[in-house]
């Protein structure tokens, strides 16, 4: 007598439902790829479109300094660390960020074009969070003689 095998009674169905667990998972995926792309877009230094003013006695340095950069653009944006920020808040912001980072630097880098006024409220806003040392960036430029006090050569 031969061995027949034993066939189930059961048939075999086909599943009908569309099991959406693996489609979320792999949009979850991509929604998380493109956070940190888009995050890692926007702390570049390079993309804001600042130009400094120059000064002669400006020094290049080799390593960046450890302090909280304040850029103020020339359509009066403010960015605290490459983040913009609305105006009223920059005092709040620059003191939660110099309580988390242990620092008392603030480094101001205005724009050429961008009015007095909007960098004396930077330096002052930088004071009231409690920082007290203070930079101006500016560019290198070793071509320029050393103007007076109103911008007259000397």
């Amino acid at each position: 007598m031969a061995a027949r095998p034993i066939r189930s009674a059961r048939r075999k169905r086909l599943i009908t439902e569309i099991n959406f667990v693996p489609f979320i998972d792999i949009v979850l995926v991509l929604l998380v790829i493109f956070m940190m792309t888009a995050s890692f877009l926007g702390t570049q230094e390079a993309g804001l479109d600042l130009r400094l003013p120059p000064a002669v006695s400006a020094q290049a340095r080799d390593e960046p300094l450890d302090g909280i950069v304040v850029s103020i653009l020339s359509d009066g944006r403010v960015y605290v660390d490459d983040r913009e920020i609305a105006g009223p808040d920059l005092v709040r912001q620059l003191a939660s960020r110099a309580a988390s980072r242990r620092t008392q630097l603030a480094i101001i880098r205005a724009d050429r074009a961008v009015p007095y006024e909007r960098v004396a409220y930077a330096i002052d806003a930088a004071k009231l969070a409690g920082l007290s040392d203070l930079a101006l960036a500016t560019e290198l430029d070793p071509g320029s003689r050393p103007r007076g006090p109103v911008g007259e050569e000397r």
